[in-house]
């Protein structure tokens, strides 16, 4: 026995010779463990059974184990030379496609795992080696159980490393090969982005935050990584099992029906990837990877398809930025669909006219899209400003709008005096760094004095004009709000910028400039799922449905997409309204309006014990909201609970529902 390798909470590594003189890791128990903890020598068994049942090059392999009288139970692996996956990882950020080879390789060696019947239970960067001829090796079994095991190995002892355990995991319910499917999701994530999904500060909040589901899905975090992945990641990364891939090996066959540069690397490029040759591999799979995705982009326009060609070019300029042949194709692509009134790109950037929905734009979250990069304007100005060859379809002649040229909300909108201060924007409003300190300290009258004597000296501070343009439309002060806010729009083309104005035009009144801005915002991010679902709430039935499709289609895990089409479907009386009301109480089991707009839909079809039972957990979640007051008074009385639903009218009366208030007079009359 020579020097200590490493050591793990009840065990130490050495490195060792076998009775032929090969060098070998030897894994002994802690001295420590062997005395106080009967719980170590049962996992050192268990990772012996475990590397005795599976037989493949990527699970490291058991040449012999036993017990000896002075050193106590032992088994011996292979010495593997060379660094752990998260060694690695702290000198390299593998570009996706680089990551994808190496995970292709993890996900192989687990499903060897799985194929034995086991649950490996602690898949991590630390128990993934890379050795210096180029393998990568999966190591340290010594949780791996068959399915059907909870978390625990004895009472209290946690099994797994928190960051990478699935929600049952840490909850103490059954594990399955879909709970190491959870761990592979994260692994990914990290190996793309450059850091977990769920993560956190501290590990109590990491914990927090896996409970709570709802990660930031990955091509958001990562625009190299496209919606594919990002998809598969989301899968991954289900809040329960049934959810995600059964195992490893349907995982392994969604790996390679997702690969956009064709068939699997091999043997060689991995080699290559973890050696001396690391450079050159990379380099030639971004090449291959920018190389498929011009063709992907090419052959989604040629079907029609503008939301994909764009996507798959704004995909090759986030390995490229600027790349001259990426720029020429993104202008050839642009040129079919300026042509034409019948893509989706067009449909969204040019539309129609109407009467709007009644859901309020500025009901919506404050979340903004991010302002549109060099590639997006290019191709959305050549779009809008092309002559069309070919006639409009039938229907009311859409109006298309240029965010650099769009000429405001017409002064005659405008009240004579200011409008009531919005207390709720107020409270959320932030300021840039370099603001005034009375911002700072969110004294907004005088916040206000401070950034219009900065503009005095810096006319063309556009920062802070964006800054003083919010902050009055929060203060009521609608006109001047819209001035700062337009001619920053005119100056910048920040998409923030656009959707504050919608919501302005949304709050005098003008549904149809509110419309185009949002229609605006769609067309420059067209994969982003909120600004279809804010384009929704303004648009005509049959095309807010679309939108909301489209955003599902996005997006179709995520609570906001589908708490919104819950509302919005029952609103319409759509005739899947339940069946979506249905999934977003699952997808979303804490939202108050997707029970209680079940609540709605199931009373109109009928099933009242059914609506009060969803009112009542629309109840529970939000006691105090006066729409879930008045909905459940509904289905109280469908019941034959007058006297209950009563008391439900009076409480949702005292917190402003007209509705509400009308009901108890029609009451008392």
């Amino acid at each position: 026995m020579d020097e200590r390798l490493g050591a793990g909470g009840s065990s130490r590594v050495y490195r060792a010779r076998s009775s032929t003189g090969e060098r070998v890791a030897l894994k002994l128990l802690a001295p420590d463990a062997e005395l106080d903890d009967p719980r170590a020598r049962e996992r050192l068994r268990r990772e012996v059974a475990a590397l005795a049942s599976i037989s493949h090059p990527r699970v490291v392999p058991l040449l012999a184990h036993g017990e000896d009288a002075e050193f106590g139970p032992y088994l011996v692996t292979p010495l593997l030379v060379g660094r752990t996956l998260r060694e690695l990882l702290a000198s390299w950020r593998p570009s996706p496609p680089a990551a994808l080879v190496m995970f292709d390789a993890l996900v192989d060696a687990t499903a060897a795992v799985h194929a034995a019947g086991l649950v490996h239970r602690d898949l991590k960067p630390e128990n993934v080696m890379c050795t210096e001829d180029g393998r990568l090796v999966l190591i340290d079994l010594g949780l791996a159980l068959g399915s059907g095991h909870t978390r625990y190995t004895e009472e209290g002892a946690v099994a797994g490393s928190a960051p990478y355990m699935s929600p049952e995991q840490i909850e103490g319910r059954e594990v399955t090969a879909a709970s190491d499917v959870w761990a592979l999701g994260v692994m990914l994530h990290e190996l793309v982005a450059g850091q977990r999904p769920f993560q956190r500060e501290t590990t109590r909040e990491e914990v927090a935050a896996i409970l709570a589901g709802g990660p930031t899905p990955l091509d958001r975090v990562e625009r190299r990584a496209g919606r594919a992945l990002a998809e598969l990641v989301t899968r991954c990364l289900a809040p329960e099992p049934g959810q995600r891939f059964a195992s490893a090996r349907e995982l392994r066959s969604a790996l390679a029906a997702e690969r956009t540069g064709g068939g699997e690397p091999g043997e060689a490029t991995l080699a290559a990837l973890l050696g001396e040759g690391r450079v050159s591999a990379e380099a030639a799979l971004v090449d291959r990877e920018v190389t498929a995705l011009g063709r992907a982009a090419r052959a989604a326009a040629a079907v029609g398809d503008g939301f994909g060609a764009l996507r798959a070019v704004d995909q090759a300029l986030a390995y490229r930025p600027g790349d001259p042949a990426l720029a020429a194709l993104a202008a050839e692509l642009a040129a079919p669909r300026r042509r034409s009134r019948r893509g989706l790109v067009i449909a969204a950037m040019v539309l129609a006219g109407g009467a709007g929905t009644a859901v309020a734009v500025r009901g919506l979250s404050e979340r903004a899209a991010a302002p549109m990069d060099a590639a997006a304007v290019a191709v959305i100005d050549a779009t809008l400003d092309a002559p069309l060859d070919q006639a409009p379809s039938p229907g009311p002649e859409p109006a298309a709008i240029s965010l650099a040229t769009w000429p405001g909300i017409p002064e005659a909108a405008f009240p004579a005096t200011d409008a009531p201060i919005d207390r709720r924007l107020l409270d959320e409003t932030r300021v840039h760094g370099s603001a005034p300190a009375p911002c700072h300290a969110r004294d907004w009258p005088a916040c206000d004095e401070a950034l219009t004597s900065v503009l005095a000296a810096h006319p063309d501070d556009v920062t802070t004009l964006m800054t003083r343009g919010r902050l009055r439309y929060r203060l009521g002060k609608l006109r001047s709000a819209h001035a700062d806010l337009l001619r920053s729009l005119h100056l910048t083309g920040d998409l923030a910028v656009a959707h504050e104005l919608a919501h302005l035009a949304d709050y005098l009144g003008r549904t149809d400039d509110a419309r185009q801005l949002l229609g605006a915002i769609a067309a420059a991010r067209p994969d982003d799922a909120n600004a279809w679902l804010d384009l929704a709430q303004s648009q005509p039935e049959d095309l807010a449905v679309s939108s909301l499709d489209r955003a599902a289609q996005l997006a179709p895990r995520a609570a906001r997409v589908v708490e919104i089409r819950c509302v919005m479907f029952t609103y319409y009386a759509r005739a899947n309204a339940i069946e979506v009301c249905r999934d977003a109480t699952k997808v979303a089991p804490k939202s108050a309006k997707a029970w209680s707009q079940l609540a709605v839909g199931l009373h109109r079809g009928g099933d009242d014990p059914g609506s009060l039972a969803a009112s009542e957990h629309a109840i529970a979640l939000a006691p105090e909201d006066s729409v879930m007051l008045a909905n459940h008074a509904v289905s109280l009385a469908a019941v034959g609970r007058e006297a209950d639903a009563l008391e439900y009218y009076r409480r949702a009366c005292r917190l402003g529902h007209s509705n509400a208030c009308s009901r108890l007079g029609q009451q008392a009359r």
